[in-house]
């Protein structure tokens, strides 16, 4: 757990405790009852900036949804039917990444030059046509490293695999277990409260869990793409009882 949080909830909660014993104790005299006032509102207001440390916009139901319906608009609008890769970081890109090809089974895609492209890529090899999107989980990603006291940058698939138990412990999922071997990696994980925005986001956008998933699922494969610092792809999402993502990493 993030250290400074925990002091703040801490810190919060002893101002809390403190205004009410004031105002038991001291009841009729309005000095007291003032600084009562104050601890409280002070003491309330540290709680509230550790809740909203630990849910960015991204994790909340209305902005899942609403943020896959953009990006589905725009990869519907241009028919774009490719599986999702997930890039990290490289050079003068700044930002986690993710390229749509157009394509379902696009021939080799050279990756590299997916990289000096701007949102929409068309060049002279037709295999590179798609779209290259920031990852729509990028935050959450921010808030995982800051949680875990660590940077993904490339620190293994198989580390990677243990670290994102830190989505249980910041209460955005249930539970998680993930497995890596041989450049492909299995996940699988449950909701903790988003379980119904994930259903609609199924079932309103059909195939955007293959091409560039919601926040949650982005930042989960874009953290995989981080740690090993090369291109992941998705094979296949499914949900039933848990969401399980297949994946395997390309080579730039």
């Amino acid at each position: 757990m993030n250290i400074g949080k925990i002091k703040s909830s801490l810190v919060g909660l002893a101002f809390i405790a403190f205004s009410v014993l004031v105002l038991v104790f001291y009841r009729d005299d309005e000095m007291a009852g003032r600084a009562a006032f104050s601890g409280l509102l002070i003491g309330i207001f540290l709680l509230f900036m550790r809740v909203s440390y630990d849910m960015p916009e991204q994790i909340s139901g209305r902005i899942m949804e609403s943020t896959s319906a953009s990006l589905y608009g725009v990869l519907e609008g241009l028919n774009i039917k490719g599986k999702g890769i997930f890039m990290p970081p490289v050079g003068p890109v700044k930002d986690d990444k993710v390229f749509v090809p157009l394509h379902r089974e696009p021939k080799s895609i050279d990756l590299k030059r997916i990289y000096d492209k701007s949102t929409f890529v068309t060049d002279d090899l037709s295999r590179n046509f798609g779209v290259f999107l920031n990852s729509p989980g990028g935050r959450i990603i921010d808030l995982m490293e800051r949680e875990s006291g660590t940077e993904f940058d490339g620190m293994g698939a198989e580390l990677i695999c243990e670290t994102l138990k830190v989505l249980e412990g910041l209460d955005i999922l249930s539970s998680f277990d993930a497995s890596y071997d041989e450049g492909e990696v299995n996940i699988s994980f449950s909701h903790s409260g988003l379980g119904d925005s994930c259903s609609r986001i199924r079932e309103d956008f059909v195939g955007i869990c293959n091409m560039s998933c919601c926040p949650i699922c982005s930042s989960i494969l874009s953290s995989f793409a981080r740690a090993e610092k090369r291109p992941l792809q998705i094979v296949e999402v499914e949900r039933r009882n848990k969401v399980r993502i297949k994946a395997r990493y390309l080579d730039i």
